[in-house]
């Protein structure tokens, strides 16, 4: 098969094979970074730029211009693992710190359920538990039992 436009005697243009090996890089770096925690966003946004390459590689492999349709699937897949195990990891981190800083607020082993200050429907404070224990702890103590 030789191009119309091509003279006799030339070598045939090589079809182009960078988007692929793109996304397969770009993606290989992304999931070794995607999984460390404070520059997982880096795994993230080359996970995206792989995904965006492997797509134009495949569509380019499909058309003909390209001959590696192996290595821009791979790319493809690569991106998308990037992609995702930075959201997971992300996800991961977020709930890590707010359980830390919810242990740090109320201590470990704390009904969160119940708050300190809480009101009543009429809007006067009762206390909280602690309270009501308090009180009944004192009246108990004095030999009465009613309020």
């Amino acid at each position: 098969m030789t191009d119309m436009n091509q003279q006799p005697g030339e070598p045939a243009a090589a079809p182009k094979n960078g988007m692929g090996v793109t996304a397969l890089v770009l993606g290989i770096v992304g999931i070794c970074l995607a999984w460390i925690p404070i520059i997982g966003f880096l795994g993230f946004i080359l996970g995206a730029l792989a995904i965006i390459f492997g797509i134009i590689a495949v569509v380019r492999s499909h058309k003909g211009t390209a001959t590696n349709m192996v290595v821009s699937y791979v790319g493809l897949v690569t991106g998308v693992i990037a992609f995702i195990v930075s959201i997971v990891v992300f996800v991961a981190l977020v709930n890590q710190v707010d359980k830390h800083f919810n242990e740090r607020n109320w201590g470990p082993g704390a009904d969160q359920s119940s708050s300190p200050s809480r009101t009543n429907q009429d809007g006067s404070g009762s206390g909280g538990d602690r309270g009501d224990l308090l009180i009944l702890a004192a009246n108990t103590s004095n030999g009465s039992t009613g309020f």
